[in-house]
């Protein structure tokens, strides 16, 4: 008896000691969290309201002391222009011109009315909207979105008044244009907006022809940044969705996008890969310190967000027969368990079946880790 028992012993004790050593393993806790849904892509930021300021007519041109960054008010004296004399050809085109640029002013004029058309029905929707809130008829994000659809309007009808102003100021300059000829004197070119010189094309005075630019000048308080998408990314995404934009400071500021244009383009990646893009055009919310015309900016559309979503790291997941699965840690061994994957985040997803908030799994298995291996959570 006594050397069964010494026996049992040893068998035991060999059996302990030959046993697998537990794989140290990176152990997460399924939980529920808020989970967006972003596209991050680089924005570049234009002023929609802007101007390029021209010469009506050949001749002897004198600039203001005004340099790129420097304010001015709507009809201020940027140049003055001394007219050459027009022989009869040069009459003729000056005065297609004019009827040229009547028909640009009677096209923003059209435009003008259409926004602010637009612009009522959307001021009408909202007050609706409002009301049926207020009675619990429809839900808070209707209103959202009637709020958003108002506030983008009415920054539609600013640009447009403001391609008005500047259609207005290209016309009286064409007419000026055609009627200047010997000895009838100088024209004075105005800026047809206030804002800031964002480009000066002249550096001295000199002679130059008709038509060429000599100041740009554009609108800081109105910015919209510009966004390339790939296509199949595109398709999810409609006027209205949140964007927030990275400032050059390291701060955020949000914005929304307002328009998706409906024709894509080909692009070609860092890679030499041909991708279908799509211009998206966002407007921040605010102003974007620290930013102006033609920049760069690291911009994300915010394309879905969910709140109370059970989520898992992306790291933890592994492919299975028909799709996704994890390693849960059951009783001190891997397990490996299928899961359903639902919307993907940049760094999680959201699990609608096969895991519940207070689930162990394994953060990136390798190799060594397989069904029913034991493992301990690394310290």
């Amino acid at each position: 008896m006594v050397w069964s028992a010494v026996a049992v012993a040893m068998v035991a004790g060999l059996a302990w000691w030959l046993r697998p050593t537990p794989h140290d393993v990176t152990v997460v806790v399924i939980q529920r969290d808020i989970l967006r849904v972003t596209i991050d892509e680089p924005g570049v930021t234009r002023m929609p309201n802007h101007a390029e300021i021209t010469t009506p007519s050949s001749g002897n041109l004198a600039l203001e002391a005004l340099e790129v960054g420097d304010t001015v008010r709507a009809g201020q004296v940027v140049a003055v222009l001394r007219p050459a004399a027009l022989d009869g050809r040069a009459l003729d085109e000056a005065r297609a011109q004019v009827r040229a640029a009547a028909a640009v002013r009677e096209q923003a004029e059209a435009l003008v009315r259409q926004g602010e058309a637009s612009l009522d029905a959307a001021r009408r929707e909202r007050t609706r909207t409002s009301r049926l809130a207020e009675a619990g008829a429809v839900a808070p994000r209707a209103l959202e979105d009637a709020q958003t659809a108002e506030s983008l309007q009415v920054a539609a009808v600013e640009a447009a008044r403001a391609q008005l102003r500047a259609a207005r100021e290209d016309e009286r300059r064409a007419a000026v244009g055609a009627r200047t000829g010997p000895g009838a004197g100088v024209v004075s070119l105005r800026s047809p907006m206030a804002g800031t010189v964002l480009r000066r094309f002249q550096d001295h005075g000199r002679v130059v022809p008709a038509g060429i630019a000599v100041f740009e000048v554009g609108d800081p308080t109105r910015v919209e940044v510009v966004m390339d998408v790939l296509s199949r990314d595109a398709v999810d995404l409609h006027p209205g969705l949140p964007v927030r934009y990275r400032l050059p400071a390291g701060d955020t500021a949000p914005g929304r996008v307002v328009r998706v244009e409906p024709a894509a383009f080909t692009r070609t990646s860092a890679l030499g890969i041909a991708e279908q893009r799509v211009r998206v055009v966002t407007r921040p919310d605010g102003a974007l310190p620290g930013v102006g015309d033609a920049f760069e900016l690291p911009s994300a559309i915010v394309a879905w967000e969910g709140r109370d979503v059970v989520t898992v790291p992306a790291g933890a997941l592994v492919p299975v027969q028909d799709g996704w699965g994890v390693f849960r840690v059951v009783d001190g061994k891997a397990r490996r368990q299928a899961v359903t994957v639902g919307h993907r985040g940049a760094r999680a997803l959201e699990v609608t079946q096969g895991l519940s908030p207070g689930d162990s799994v394994i953060l990136l298995p390798d190799e060594r880790i397989a069904e029913g291996v034991r493992v301990r959570p690394a310290r």
